[in-house]
């Protein structure tokens, strides 16, 4: 159990250790030192702004799977046929030829079910993951504030919110 006293002392020996940490630094290098971290979370939080921001428009303007031709019906289809008998149940043909789209699916909708909310929910966490290579691209090709800028730039492309609600192999689009 813990007592205050203990946390005072816990306290005070990484205070020291904070202390001897710093000791050899100016003035200068531990202000440069403070605000690369404050850099750094300023762009933490505008690459969270800016994926809840492409999170809400995926949710806002769902467009969903569709039969008009698109390969979505097709895609749920499979992933049915992977959960229910396994995977080398599937025929053979140009859609069973995209077997890690199909099974990165399958296992997403073996925990969340098959279902609207389902293809919603795997295109949104497509439009993440490729929201931050997009930003991570930018950072590594420029700086920071391309990688944001890109990033944002994706995220507000209506056809980003079509293809990432569609349910197609087209998720990813980055």
């Amino acid at each position: 159990m813990y007592t205050s006293k203990r946390i005072r002392s816990y306290t005070a020996a990484i205070r020291k250790q904070s202390d001897k940490a710093h000791a050899g630094m100016t003035k200068n290098e531990f202000e440069l030192k403070n605000t690369k971290r404050r850099k750094t979370v300023y762009i933490a939080l505008s690459l969270f702004g800016i994926i809840l921001l492409g999170v809400i428009l995926n949710f806002s303007f769902y467009y969903g799977p569709s039969t008009d031709g698109w390969d979505s019906p097709y895609y749920a289809y499979f992933c049915t046929i992977i959960l229910q008998k396994g995977f080398t149940a599937l025929p053979f043909s140009f859609f069973s030829a995209k077997y890690i789209f199909l099974l990165g699916m399958s296992a997403f909708f073996k925990f969340f079910g098959i279902g609207r909310l389902s293809y919603a929910m795997y295109g949104t966490l497509a439009l993440v993951l490729t929201t931050i290579i997009i930003y991570f691209i930018g950072k590594n090709a420029y700086d920071e504030r391309v990688g944001i800028t890109a990033a944002f730039i994706f995220n507000i492309i209506p056809i980003t919110t079509i293809l990432s609600s569609s349910g197609g192999d087209e998720i990813f689009v980055g």
